[in-house]
């Protein structure tokens, strides 16, 4: 027979476990083309309503009789990684570059890490994955860099570029979680039921 307080234990840890789970995401994002950039761009930064992506879509080109290649921007991002689990951030770029002529740029990252990641970006259409990683559940992170980019004379690329968090496993849903709980519990009473039956 279940007593008060043992019932009070059981709603305590159903209601637990029914509590929404916190999940990473982009607090902040913004990108911005850099002065005196050898690029013609008209670029748009956005962050979905969930904070799992932002992005920058618009265009880029060399206006010049000679290659283009430099810094485009810096972008900065406040992460909220206090998730229960590790996460997968990744950074793509896609979208359609004219000409016959590949192109090419580097991302720049200045934190959490100091770290380079060159990419090469084919003529025509292309989707390219430049960086994926996984963040441990810290809290409050910047992560902040640049973005340099290479293309021919007169040669135009359309974006966009992605910045995009997830869970790199999957978190049970709550009433999940609760039936679990539930599970556990009844499997602690009836190893203590059959222990002091033992005795």
């Amino acid at each position: 027979m279940l007593t008060a307080k043992k019932y009070g234990l059981l709603l305590a840890s159903t209601l637990l476990a029914a509590a929404p789970i916190s999940a990473s995401s982009i607090d902040s994002f913004s990108f911005t083309p850099v002065e005196g950039s050898p690029f013609a761009s008209s670029l748009t930064e956005s962050l979905s309503p969930s904070g799992t992506e932002a992005s920058v879509t618009g265009t880029v080109s060399c206006e010049s009789d000679s290659p283009c290649t430099g810094e485009l921007a810096t972008f900065a991002a406040e992460v909220d990684l206090t998730g229960l689990a590790d996460t997968l951030a990744s950074i793509d770029i896609s979208g359609d570059l004219s000409g016959d002529t590949a192109g090419g740029g580097e991302l720049f990252l200045t934190s959490p890490i100091s770290n380079s990641y060159p990419f090469v970006i084919p003529s025509g259409a292309f989707d390219k994955p430049i960086l994926s990683t996984e963040f441990p559940p810290v809290g409050l992170i910047e992560v902040a860099g640049s973005l340099d980019l290479t293309l021919a004379p007169g040669q135009e690329v359309s974006l966009p570029i992605s910045f995009t968090l997830g869970s790199t496993t999957a978190v049970p849903e709550p009433s999940g979680q609760a039936m679990l709980v539930l599970g556990l519990l009844g499997l602690v009473g009836v190893v203590r039921y059959r222990s002091l039956r033992a005795h």
